[in-house]
């Protein structure tokens, strides 16, 4: 399975393949939160490692907003199982791209785009993404805070899967 690995401080996301290949390059990509989506105590999405969901390629359906300068950018959003943060469940969170010609209320643009804790990126880098998760599924993003990476925290709320009798 591929994982993605966002650098805060580098300001980057990186793809990596089952083999821990780099199918491109690292791709410019931000986690700038709105004020009114922050974390107590966090700018952005924790340290630690977060699941994608199974059916993680989850696109907008095909409308105004699937563009580059859209919400989602016409890739739509790789979303992230559901995460629980100081008691407080989070869901719709995920990689994405958007907002290219549009500035939020700082004047930022593209992945520097403010977002609801999403980690924003290139366009470039989602085609990459959706054309390596055709054939190697996403299974991880782990978010560093450049030298600092926590990987024993993981960030799921569990699924209870439905048994048949």
């Amino acid at each position: 399975m591929s994982k993605l690995v966002f650098d805060r401080h580098a300001h980057t996301l990186t793809l990596f393949d089952r083999q821990g290949n780099q199918p491109g390059k690292s791709w410019l990509a931000g986690n700038n939160v709105d004020s009114g989506h922050r974390l107590p105590g966090q700018v952005g999405l924790p340290a630690g490692v977060y699941v994608f969901k199974f059916d993680a390629h989850q696109r907008h359906g095909k409308k105004k907003g699937d563009t580059s300068s859209g919400s989602f950018g016409p890739m739509g959003i790789f979303a992230l199982e559901d995460f629980s943060y100081q008691g407080t469940t989070h869901s719709g969170v995920g990689i994405h791209s958007g907002r290219k010609n549009k500035a939020d209320g700082l004047k930022r643009s593209g992945p520097e785009h403010a977002t609801h804790l999403c980690v924003r990126t290139t366009d470039e880098a989602m085609s990459m993404i959706h054309l390596t998760s055709m054939q190697d599924p996403l299974e991880t993003l782990t978010v560093q805070d450049g030298a600092t990476t926590l990987q024993s925290r993981t960030f799921i709320v569990p699924r209870i899967l439905k048994t048949q009798a």
